[in-house]
């Protein structure tokens, strides 16, 4: 059971068709594989996006933002306040030739569209 908002980090919901309740990370890893902690900071992925371009989404105790790894840019935030925002985009760019590896070993290249990256 979740008992707070932190603990959310360690739960998912099932891909479609699946049974409709909330699992955790621990069983089904391969959905959402953290990449890199940094502080508070997760870095993650999940494994349905395959076909967009490469992305990475930062998890923090406020919320998540989702980035743009080539070029970086912020894709998406919900709850972030701009500092911390200003933060994960400093250490997604310091990161970005392993954030980009790592993508492309989950979600094969082939894959994912390289077209324009829309804000979401």
């Amino acid at each position: 059971m979740v008992s707070s908002y932190q603990d959310w980090d360690d739960v998912t919901c099932p891909p479609p068709g699946a049974e409709l309740a909330c699992v955790s990370r621990r069983q089904y890893p391969d959905w959402m594989p953290t990449v890199l902690r940094v502080g508070g900071y997760r870095f993650h992925f999940y494994s349905d996006e395959g076909t967009e371009p490469p992305h990475i989404h930062v998890r923090c105790a406020d919320g998540e933002c989702k980035f743009w790894l080539d070029p970086v840019a912020l894709a998406r935030n919900r709850g972030v306040p701009a500092d911390t925002v200003r933060d994960m985009e400093r250490l997604v760019y310091e990161h970005a030739d392993l954030l980009l590896e790592k993508y492309d070993e989950h979600h094969p290249p082939g894959n994912r569209s390289r077209g324009d990256q829309s804000v979401d």
